[in-house]
């Protein structure tokens, strides 16, 4: 079935921070900060496509033409989701009632499916991208600070992303797309625990 993943709401903030990066470049200047700030989130969306999961917190919408009998949510953790809408027989646009469905947030991947003795409605006949999911993906923020995005997000991810950055850092003259595909080894054997490895959840 065909399906895309849309971001929504973009990341409020990076799970590194300048600082870290630069400690870790073992850069004092500052001139090159606005080249540091870019290669961190280079980090995190190689990393996050990597993996095929969220790091950071943001709201997408996944877009599907009709229900399947289960809806498998990509690019997680999930850690909520918003709401379901469809285009219904006469073209307009319903929102399925929470009531209606139970959602897993425990599996990977996440999914959602009907609640015991219901049945997914059925929307527009020939109506593309006729279903539409928006949920709450990447690891919360601090529970005592609501800002802090790096607080959940696990160790090796974030040093696996140190490591990217300096590799990015050293090579910058190279084209991103060759400098990306040489990624160093090690940061690959940090996020291995994280990476799933299900193809059909690709975005």
């Amino acid at each position: 079935m065909r399906y895309s993943v849309a971001v929504k709401t973009a990341p409020a903030a990076e799970p590194l921070t300048l600082v870290e990066a630069k400690l870790h470049l073992r850069v004092d200047a500052d001139d090159e900060d606005s080249l540091i700030t870019a290669l961190i989130t280079a980090a995190r969306q190689w990393a996050e496509n990597y993996c095929r999961r969220s790091f950071v917190r943001r709201t997408l919408e996944l877009r599907m033409d009709c229900f399947p009998a289960e809806i498998r949510l990509p690019r997680g953790p999930v850690s909520e989701v918003t709401s379901i809408t469809y285009t219904d027989q006469d073209g307009a646009a319903a929102t399925l009632g929470a009531g209606r469905y139970q959602v897993d947030l425990y599996g990977i991947p996440p999914r959602i499916v009907p609640v015991f003795g219901a049945v997914w409605p059925v929307p527009k006949y020939g109506a593309l991208n006729a279903v539409v999911v928006e949920y709450v993906a990447g690891f919360a923020p601090g529970a005592a600070s609501p800002t802090d995005h790096a607080e959940n997000v696990p160790g090796p991810i974030k040093a696996a992303m140190l490591l990217i950055v300096g590799h990015l850092f050293r090579n910058r003259e190279q084209v991103s797309a060759v400098a990306l595909q040489e990624a160093p080894f090690a940061a690959k054997m940090l996020l291995a625990p994280y990476e799933i490895r299900d193809f059909t959840l690709e975005s």
